[in-house]
């Protein structure tokens, strides 16, 4: 909210740069007209997300405004059948120019960051999910360690740099992902860090090793949002409690349907779908979900802690950014049939959207980590 009254105050400043830059150019009505039009449909945009209010009023007329946009997607939505092709078709076409853009916000991680947990600096706050890892890694021993969906790596990497003697291995079913982390393990000569092409629900069949040894710690940040599906969420938790050695424990870190997800209101749950939408998810699975396969697997919750009101000050900061964009539905039209690039971009921006409506009060969506641990045989 700070950077963006920052730049509401800097643009609000234009006018007197557009005044001073037309008298050394000389004035022409035309040029004078078209200058303080600009400047003031800017401000007018600026102000008018920076003045708008997350609540009720302002989701009915945000669901009112994405319907005119997305109108696929709010049909897609009731069929819920997003596949593994269409999650990787979305990461393999957001990793370059989009993760940029995104680094430009949240800096490196491109993670949720965390308010008042580490308000005073920003790097604690972009790397707070690979600091609960760590905080995790030093609270038992820890050899071998599985990042689930790594991305292009810089979790595994980070933790890889503060405990050189454990070996990291980070898989990812995106493979121009991988290849960026890889890239990035050679530029810092991370020897501890391996990265490898698999699917989370296949963590059986990696051929990392002839005969694949326990993993003393499994952990996913921001990625088994996308288990959304009964059998998935099954498939995973059978796959990792099989691969954690005795008291090994897995770590989930992320964002989950509440559990007023199907009490909240119409609207709110609404937000959510076309939250999961965006990102091509089909169903998040809930808290609870996890809770129970990990108990019917073998292990048992040791941690079970939310920080929805931590992350909510994140989200909102981008629903303020997304919302002037809404007033333009044939642009945002327009833009998504350019490319498979720009229309997984659009797809984002449905997200952005409206994850902040959903997390609001907890009602439909929630963010936390769980900590399971395998007991002793």
């Amino acid at each position: 909210m700070g950077k963006l009254v920052a730049v509401v105050g800097v643009v609000v400043s234009l006018p007197v740069l557009a005044v001073a830059s037309l008298y050394l150019v000389g004035w022409s009505s035309s040029a004078t007209a078209l200058c303080f039009s600009t400047v003031a449909s800017v401000v007018t945009l600026l102000l008018y997300a920076a003045t708008s209010e997350l609540d009720n009023f302002s989701l009915a007329s945000d669901l009112l405004r994405l319907r005119r946009v997305y109108t696929p997607e709010f049909q897609r939505m009731e069929l819920k059948n997003y596949t593994a092709d269409d999650v990787q078709s979305y990461y393999t076409h957001t990793t370059n120019r989009d993760y940029r853009l995104l680094r430009k916000f949240v800096g490196e991680g491109h993670h949720t960051r965390l308010s008042t947990i580490f308000s005073d600096d920003s790097h604690f706050r972009t790397s707070y999910q690979s600091l609960v890892v760590y905080a995790e890694c030093l609270s038992k021993p820890v050899q071998r360690v599985l990042e689930v969906g790594c991305g292009r790596g810089r979790c595994s990497l980070l933790l890889g740099q503060m405990l050189r003697t454990t070996s990291f291995v980070g898989v990812d079913n995106v493979e121009l992902q991988i290849s960026a982390a890889r890239d990035a393990a050679y530029a810092c000569a991370a020897d501890n860090v391996s990265f490898e092409v698999c699917d989370a629900t296949r963590l059986g069949k990696m051929r990392l090793h002839q005969e694949i040894e326990p993993f003393d710690m499994i952990f996913g940040v921001e990625s088994l949002c996308h288990m959304d599906t009964e059998t998935k969420a099954a498939a995973f938790m059978e796959q990792a409690a099989s691969l954690l050695s005795p008291g090994g424990r897995l770590v989930i870190i992320d964002g989950f349907r509440s559990s007023t997800f199907d009490t909240c209101s119409d609207e709110q749950r609404m937000a959510m779908l076309l939250a999961e939408s965006g990102f091509r998810i089909n169903a998040m699975p809930a808290m609870q979900q996890w809770v129970l396969l990990a108990k019917k697997n073998g292990l048992r919750c040791v941690r079970n802690l939310t920080f929805t009101d931590e992350a909510l000050p994140f989200w909102e900061l981008g629903w303020r950014i997304s919302r002037p964009l809404l007033l333009f539905p044939g642009l945002l039209r327009l833009v998504s049939m350019l490319s498979v690039e720009c229309r997984e971009t659009v797809s984002t921006l449905l997200s952005v959207s409206t994850v902040a409506h959903a997390m609001r009060n907890g009602a439909a969506a929630e963010y936390g980590y769980l900590v399971f641990e395998r007991q002793n045989l």
